[in-house]
C-alpha cells in the first residue's frame, strides 16, 4: 500500500483534514469547570480512596496517631500519596473545606 501511494499528491480535502486533525473540542469555561469538579476526588476514575478516608488520613497525620507506613498498608496507597495528601497536592479541595486538618 505504501509503494502505491509514493509520488501521488494529496487532495485539498485530505490536506485540510490533516491540518485540522480530529477536530477541536471548544468547551466553554463553565463546561471545563463542571468537568473539573466532577472528576476530582472520588469522581476520578483512578481514585482508590473515598473522601472520608482522606479525612481519616489527615486526622491521623494531625494527631500523629498512626505512622505513614501503617496508613500506607491500611489504605493500600503509597507513602508518597499520603505525603501528597498532607501537602495539599492531592485532594486539595479538602484543604479549602477543612482547613482545621492542615493546621
Amino acid at each position: 500500500m505504501r509503494e502505491s501511494k509514493i509520488g501521488k499528491d494529496l487532495t485539498e480535502k485530505q490536506v485540510k483534514s490533516l491540518q485540522e486533525g480530529r477536530g477541536k473540542k471548544n468547551h466553554t469555561e463553565e463546561t471545563y469547570r463542571k468537568l473539573s469538579l466532577s472528576n476530582r476526588g472520588e469522581g476520578s476514575a483512578t481514585s482508590k480512596l473515598k473522601e472520608g478516608e482522606v479525612i481519616e488520613i489527615l486526622t491521623h497525620i494531625k494527631n500523629k496517631s498512626m505512622s505513614y507506613n501503617q496508613m500506607s498498608k491500611k489504605y493500600n496507597i503509597s507513602i508518597t500519596q499520603i505525603s501528597r495528601i498532607k501537602n495539599g497536592i492531592r485532594w486539595s479541595y479538602i484543604k479549602e473545606r477543612r482547613p482545621d486538618l492542615y493546621e
